[in-house]
């Protein structure tokens, strides 16, 4: 079962500035759902994705970990809100929301993993053309 929190200082800080917007709340899973796979998927100034599967439905994710977290909740709640305001766009990632890393008390991001859907599309428009 997931462990939620509400950060609301964080949400706060990502919430619409205007007349008649409400403070956001951002429910915050746990990463000890997840078990990662030693396998990189991306790294770059802002952080590292890595690969992942949920414990119990074995779905695959990737998981955004920050690099430097001064600043960063807030650019990764905000992401957040924006991935879970896009749900159902068929051209943006799809997001199981922010979760908290027990051992470090760090916020992630846990993503859709694109990467076998990719791999599938490529191979069958491989078929598709020869």
């Amino acid at each position: 079962m997931a462990t939620a929190c509400v950060e609301a200082a964080a949400a706060a800080a990502v919430t619409r500035r205007h007349a008649a917007a409400q403070p956001t709340r951002v429910a915050i899973g746990t990463t000890d759902d997840y078990e990662e796979e030693p396998c990189c998927l991306g790294a770059g100034s802002f952080g590292a994705v890595v690969r992942a599967r949920h414990r119990r439905t074995g779905r695959a994710v990737a998981i955004k970990r920050l690099r430097t977290p001064a600043g960063g909740h807030a650019a990764l709640l905000r992401e957040a809100l924006f991935l879970q305001a896009c749900a159902g766009n068929p051209f943006v990632v799809g997001s199981c929301g922010p979760a908290r890393d027990p051992a470090t008390v760090e916020l992630c991001l846990v993503m859709d993993c694109v990467l076998e859907f990719v791999t599938r599309l490529l191979a069958a428009w491989q078929t598709m053309r020869l």
